[in-house]
């Protein structure tokens, strides 16, 4: 739930200059409507000489911007059917007010010039065809919605450089706030649909897309200023054609070089910052790679030196994974079992543990089995290759789960030549025992203070 909170607020913020678009045009089809009811001349036609927007254009844009208010709205609040709705009532506004105008007995001097007419028919289908959810429809709907933008753009510019045939209407053109609100509406649905096609470059974070948000609005912004202050001036102060044209032109030029200095700027900027993000990174790498060639030497030289440290070791070391298998064997447990490693793996550890031992062998490995971390030490016998036993201290640790190890790791070493001595000074301790036991002499042992601490039993008797 809060995802989808966080998704739909994310959509109202990134929909905000297309929410308020349409919020614009949906006005200036409200306040023309105004203008007609109470017959107020400056809402309807704001220029003296200018074409008026008709009452059916007025409502038109009513239901155009309220159609892409909705449509901004996150998807998660407004269904298609709304939109749908919307739009098509937009196409079929238009002949139903109007019935009710002439019914109310408004005096309507036109209807609705074609190129309006057109204008909201290739409008209304773009919207309807921006419901949908195919990137290619969407597509389509966007290349309709340009085709919109150029013939409004055609009358902005037309009616701005004062172009004689609007004046005269031997081209029927749609009035000047038609145009001007038929460009807000096609801005506000592009940016509905800045996700598809030549929009969603445009909206990119790349370059191109920064630089075209910077040209393309720059030479509509200023070719339309331009064009309307020339036409306010000529009202002041006629001049001729030629000469308007020459003060247009040179505006154009200059526009154009102002505009590639600061295309070349910030590309320049651009340049430089990836120049020095590239000699940065390549004096990383260069840097990574003296240190991966340190830190490896340092390895390979530790390696050797602990690889010496157990080739030497007079302790047997073996490694054995978690089914049980040998997977490493030192030199040192090769001399002490006989074994070669090919011949120890294919032999199972109790194997070669005595008989008598057996038992014991299990239960230890049984015991750190189970036990990561844990550790057993044992002595017992074991056969060696060549068929006698011998006596084995060690002791085994579980580093199954170190991820470094894997294994049991089993340090041992031969103590047959200590066990045998061990007997031996057991048995001549018990045979001196048993001379001194049985000796008629009395034998009494003390300490510096004459302190008692043995006596034979002879003593006694």
């Amino acid at each position: 739930m809060t995802e989808i909170r966080e998704r739909e607020t994310v959509d109202r913020k990134s929909n905000r200059p297309s929410f308020y678009l349409a919020t614009l045009v949906a006005f200036i089809g409200l306040v023309v409507s105004v203008g007609w009811v109470f017959d107020l001349q400056f809402l309807t036609k704001p220029f003296s000489g200018l074409a008026p927007m008709s009452p059916s254009s007025a409502l038109s844009f009513s239901l155009i911007g309220t159609t892409l208010v909705i449509m901004s709205r996150p998807p998660a609040i407004t269904k298609a059917s709304q939109n749908t709705v919307f739009s098509l009532y937009v196409l079929a506004a238009a002949p139903i007010l109007l019935i009710f105008l002439k019914l109310a007995g408004v005096s309507l001097d036109t209807f609705m010039p074609p190129m309006s007419m057109l204008n909201v028919f290739m409008i209304s289908i773009a919207m309807l065809l921006s419901i949908n959810g195919s990137v290619t429809i969407r597509r389509v709907a966007n290349i309709i919605a340009a085709a919109t933008f150029v013939i409004a753009l055609f009358a902005v510019i037309g009616y701005s450089y004062n172009v004689s045939e609007f004046g005269d209407n031997t081209v029927q053109p749609m009035a000047l706030h038609s145009a001007l609100g038929f460009v807000l509406a096609v801005i506000s649905l592009l940016l509905i649909n800045r996700d598809i096609g030549f929009m969603k470059e445009m909206m990119s974070p790349n370059a191109g897309g920064t630089i075209s948000r910077v040209m393309i609005p720059m030479a509509l912004i200023f070719g339309t200023l331009i064009g309307y202050t020339r036409l306010i001036v000529n009202l002041e102060f006629p001049m001729t054609l030629e000469l308007g044209v020459a003060l247009c032109l040179t505006f154009f030029v200059s526009l154009f070089v102002v505009i590639a200095l600061i295309v070349a700027k910030k590309l320049n900027v651009e340049d430089r910052t990836r120049r020095v993000v590239e000699e940065q990174l390549e004096r990383a790498n260069t840097e990574l790679e003296h240190e991966v060639v340190v830190r490896k030497e340092e390895i390979d030289t530790n390696e050797r030196r602990y690889r010496a440290l157990i080739d030497q070791s007079i302790d047997g070391i073996t490694l054995t994974d978690i089914k049980g298998n040998l997977i490493y064997q030192s030199p040192a447990a090769e001399r002490i079992t006989g074994y070669t490693f090919e011949e120890r793996r294919v032999l199972p550890g109790p194997a070669l543990a005595h008989p008598e031992d057996f038992d014991e062998v299990r239960q230890r490995i049984e015991k750190i089995w189970g036990k990561p971390g844990a550790s057993a030490k044992y002595q017992w016998r074991v056969r060696h290759k060549e068929g006698q036993y011998f006596w084995m201290e060690g002791t085994a640790t579980n580093f199954l789960e170190d991820a470094n190890i894997r294994a049991i790791v089993n340090n041992f070493r031969d103590i047959t030549e200590r066990k045998e001595n061990e007997e031996k000074i057991a048995a001549s301790e018990k045979r001196f025992r048993a001379l001194i036991e049985h000796s008629s002499d009395a034998i009494v042992l003390t300490d510096e203070n004459l302190r008692t601490f043995y006596q034979s039993p002879s003593v006694e008797r």
